[in-house]
């Protein structure tokens, strides 16, 4: 199950076609689900101020009811950074995060998020317990290494169970998907 926070349906299928994926089919054959909570959606704009109040019990219950009606086996939620830049108060977000990240793990689905880390930034995600919840953070970079080129590479920073690199390694996103060199460390480190 795909939760979209922030892109369009519309465009995540576009892009997925690229690399040869076609999602309406892979949706009509029943093996994934698409759920739409992204500002498009949205027909008129809503502020929404810091109140005590505040929680995610909506999304919480949209995301649980999705869960139950397509018997999902993993949810992913892309991306979450966009709750940190709707809302200002990180310390009842993040209280609030940790709850529904707790109820979609109880369900025995596995969970995997998305966030943007803001460049120069120190932590590992815009609410700093990312890395805390998740059971594995795979971390894609995109540096500056001159005037005209960029180096994109990937580290594996954290998977429970299972050995893996602590190296970081060059990629490339090609029309086939990510290709890793795992023999080659990236320029930018």
């Amino acid at each position: 199950m795909f939760v979209t926070l922030e892109e369009p349906p519309h465009l995540i299928k576009r892009n997925m076609l690229r690399f040869g994926m076609d999602l309406d089919a892979v949706i009509k054959e029943g093996k994934m689900s698409l759920v739409d909570l992204s500002p498009s959606k949205e027909v008129t704009p809503v502020t929404i101020g810091e109140y005590p109040s505040f929680d995610l019990s909506g999304l919480q219950a949209i995301i649980m009811n999705h869960i139950k009606k397509v018997n999902a086996k993993r949810v992913v939620l892309d991306t979450i950074s966009i709750m940190a830049y709707k809302f200002r108060s990180r310390d009842i977000l993040r209280e609030e995060f940790f709850k529904l990240a707790a109820s979609i793990t109880r369900t025995g689905c596995t969970l995997i998020l998305t966030s943007e880390i803001p460049t120069h930034h120190q932590g590992l995600g815009v609410f700093d317990i990312e890395a805390f919840l998740a059971s594995g953070v795979i971390v894609l970079y995109n540096e500056k290494i001159s005037e005209t080129s960029r180096s994109r590479s990937i580290e594996v920073l954290k998977l429970r169970g299972s050995k893996h690199s602590s190296r970081i390694h060059s990629m490339r996103i090609t029309d086939e998907g990510i290709r890793v060199w795992p023999g080659e460390i990236s320029p930018g480190h």
